[in-house]
């Protein structure tokens, strides 16, 4: 006789998700189509889609299929993938133009007022931690200050917000903007949790997504490495730098003078790159022999049991003991 059954609650798919997204729109507001053209041609279309497939580590079909409609779905930031600066194919690998060019660089958080679901404190902490983080990947320190105004200021907002003249939309988690003006907004709709995962049950992490701003305030775009802090969508994750984000960090801001690596500890960051992008290459090919799953990907358990309710789903593992 089985006994000592336990029941693993394994995942809810909320329903922040965005629903009946306009999949055009979506690529113009990313930066994937021009803005304000209704009449759009099959070539554009589908070179669109292919660029934000590339972008979201899907599988370039340019073809709007299952995991191309689930990704557009799923939370976000709202800074745009590609800006006119930069190539179609949405690299963030360009030479450096937005930065700071002093080695301090301050932030402030200004939460009251602004904000009805996060305290002061909460901001406080996850700036601090988000600052510390990308501080010591480069030779700049990023510190709090109490000026009236200093490089990077953070707040909440809803829909439209001031002063920034981009609204929120259910789906975006927060944006900012590149040096000089260092503006992050946090959607307030939002649930957020203190946690160091992306996504987790009942909310999105304040952490990751407040690292992520940051990027964007220090001038950085958006990363194709679903593991990058840079990753545009909030996908099921611990979040942490890699070594592609700590090397463009010091490609914009210079190494610590302070720091005695090595050639060889240069020498492996570099084979970890490589082996990073062998690995992405690697994962594209196997997409190209799977089928489409339209199963959320935390939900991809085996012998689930799963259960719908209200319109929400959830799934349960059930791991049985003798």
């Amino acid at each position: 006789m089985f006994h000592d059954i336990l029941i693993l609650f394994l995942a809810f798919i909320p329903s922040v998700f965005a629903r009946n997204v306009d999949h055009t729109e979506f690529l113009q507001k990313y930066g994937y189509l021009p803005r304000g053209s209704n009449q759009v041609s099959s070539e554009s279309l589908s070179e669109a889609l292919k660029n934000m497939q590339r972008m979201a580590g899907l599988e370039e079909t340019g073809e709007l299929d299952e995991r191309t409609k689930r990704m557009m779905e799923r939370p976000r930031c709202g800074h745009p993938d590609v800006h006119e600066e930069k190539s179609s194919r949405g690299k963030r690998n360009t030479p450096p133009i937005f930065k700071w060019q002093d080695k301090t660089i301050t932030y402030g958080c200004k939460s009251a007022g602004t904000s009805t679901r996060i305290s002061l404190d909460d901001l406080r902490r996850t700036m601090h931690q988000a600052a510390s983080q990308w501080s010591e990947l480069a030779d700049v320190e990023i510190v709090e200050s109490s000026v009236e105004n200093p490089m990077i200021q953070i707040t909440a907002g809803r829909a439209m917000h001031y002063p920034c003249r981009v609204s929120f939309d259910r789906q975006t988690l927060a944006h900012a903007f590149f040096p000089p003006h260092g503006q992050i907004h946090i959607n307030d709709n939002v649930n957020f949790v203190m946690t160091n995962y992306t996504e987790r049950i009942g909310g999105n992490s304040l952490y990751s997504v407040v690292a992520h701003e940051m990027g964007h305030a220090l001038g950085f775009s958006h990363s194709s490495d679903s593991e990058s802090i840079m990753f545009a969508y909030d996908t099921p994750r611990k979040w942490k730098f890699t070594s592609n984000d700590k090397y463009w960090m010091r490609k914009y801001y210079g190494r610590k003078k302070s720091s005695t690596r090595s050639k060889e500890e240069d020498s492996r960051e570099e084979r970890e790159r490589d082996d990073r992008r062998k690995y992405e290459k690697e994962k594209t090919r196997e997409r190209e022999h799977e089928k489409d799953d339209i199963r959320p990907d935390e939900c991809r358990v085996e012998n689930p049991i799963v259960v719908q309710y209200r319109g929400e789903y959830l799934v349960f593992k059930i791991i049985l003991g003798r």
